[in-house]
């Protein structure tokens, strides 16, 4: 059985529609990508415990529905609100200094070893 093709009606008005929605796209990430970079809600941001990118730029898509999770560092269990669990638990994070949801460096610093100083 093979998938058909997917398809759209192209028509003046579908071109318009997604170029407006192309553009107001590029506008959004341009601003959130401003944001992340002057960080202005940085107390907020590292209350959250989320690196600039995770904070401002990402976008995430999660389905509804508690969910069970597990610290990627301790092993801590616990549940989550949404599927988008983090990978870390807060104690971790603040140990480590690092971005629950995608353990960069909480304020994106290159380091050489795991611990923080």
């Amino acid at each position: 059985m093979t998938t058909p093709p997917r398809r759209r009606t192209i028509d003046l008005f579908a071109i318009q529609r997604q170029t407006a929605s192309n553009r107001e796209q590029i506008t959004s990430l341009a601003r959130r990508v401003q944001e992340a970079e002057t960080d202005p809600r940085r107390a907020l941001r590292a209350a959250a415990r989320h690196c600039q990118l995770c904070f401002y730029v990402r976008e995430w898509f999660c389905g509804q529905g508690f969910t069970g999770w597990a610290c990627s560092h301790c092993g801590k269990e616990d549940t989550w609100a949404d599927t988008c669990t983090p990978y870390l638990c807060n104690d971790c994070a603040d140990k480590l200094g690092l971005c629950t949801m995608c353990t960069a460096d909480l304020h994106l610093k290159q380091r050489n070893k795991l611990e923080r100083k």
